[in-house]
């Protein structure tokens, strides 16, 4: 039975490398299956087409240069296609795209109020797990000194096991652990903070005031629920009094650091040509036709329309894109 389904999942496996192969326009194209590999390219070069003008916040433009390549190169094979295969009219058409988006200029919209309240996010989200480890050590703890192991050892200051316990107990070094991620959020983002203009986020002076009383309710905390402070007592009376005033601040300074909107501002980037052959190639089958390639530099689609961004953030209006005459 199980030589059978092995059987079957290699047979699965062989059948998905061939039915890939079949369908590579580029190599239909070249053993001169041209109907076969045109509706190839114009679906591949669709794909990277939405790709390459999605404009994403604080993205990168790495991706999308590699995805206007590709589109480029389907489009123009897709049009030597409909030329082999006799339909001037379309290939024409997909000439002219290909010079057009050769001249597609790439714009990365930065919003710092969308970077701040991702590292808010992930600065939360580690407290969190501080809380969840503290109390899961305490818990241990206590069941520990209740009940010794021989040797009235700590298993759980190493991670180690004991007794009954598992390698999957809660630690303090586990806790440690997750108290020194919870200081490098902070720090990222303290960092970004301190470095947002209020260019960027008008209310900026405000997150920043709200930030200091917030923090010091976050060091009040980790004075009772981080290993090695003096006054370190996991998830006793103390502590649960430190994170519920945590909680009260959080909620406080949520309030004013996702009221901050911030200005939006654009990075663009000429679409960087790998194979500047292919244009040459399609301006001279287009002069063969008659037609003329002379285009203008043509603006990223939906210029002046909302773009979602960074925690679904709008990062694009007519009122602050270069594109909109």
């Amino acid at each position: 039975m199980r030589k059978r389904i092995w059987g079957l999942m290699v047979l699965a496996l062989f059948s998905s490398v061939f039915l890939a192969g079949c369908n590579d326009p580029d190599k239909n194209f070249q053993k001169g299956d041209y109907a076969k590999a045109y509706p190839e390219f114009v679906k591949r070069a669709g794909t990277n087409e939405v790709t390459l003008r999605n404009e994403a916040a604080n993205g990168t433009f790495e991706p999308r240069q590699k995805a206007g390549n590709q589109a480029v190169h389907d489009l123009f094979y897709a049009a030597e296609c409909q030329k082999k295969l006799g339909n001037n009219a379309e290939a024409e058409a997909l000439y002219r795209r290909v010079v057009a988006l050769s001249q597609y200029q790439i714009r990365i919209p930065h919003d710092q109020s969308a970077l701040l309240k991702d590292s808010l996010f992930s600065l939360i989200s580690s407290a969190r797990e501080v809380r969840s480890q503290e109390t899961s050590y305490g818990r241990a703890l206590s069941d520990w000194r209740n009940q010794p192991p021989p040797g009235n050892t700590d298993p759980y200051d190493n991670g180690g096991s004991n007794g009954g316990t598992t390698t999957e107990a809660p630690s303090r070094y586990w806790l440690a652990n997750a108290v020194l991620n919870l200081r490098t959020r902070q720090r990222d983002y303290v960092r970004l903070l301190f470095a947002t203009t209020a260019d960027q986020v008008p209310d900026i002076a405000k997150v920043k005031t709200a930030y200091d009383k917030f923090s010091r309710s976050l060091d009040n905390y980790l004075s009772y629920g981080a290993p090695g402070s003096i006054l370190f007592s996991p998830d006793s009376f103390f502590s649960q009094i430190a994170w519920s005033s945590f909680e009260s601040g959080l909620d406080t300074f949520q309030r004013v650091a996702y009221a901050a909107q911030g200005n939006v501002t654009y990075t663009t980037q000429a679409l960087q040509l790998k194979k500047p052959q292919l244009i040459d190639q399609a301006k001279a089958a287009l002069a063969s036709m008659g037609v003329s390639p002379a285009l203008g530099v043509e603006a990223p689609a939906g210029a002046g329309q909302g773009t979602t961004g960074t925690n679904g953030v709008n990062v694009n209006s007519s009122s602050n894109s270069p594109f909109v005459e």
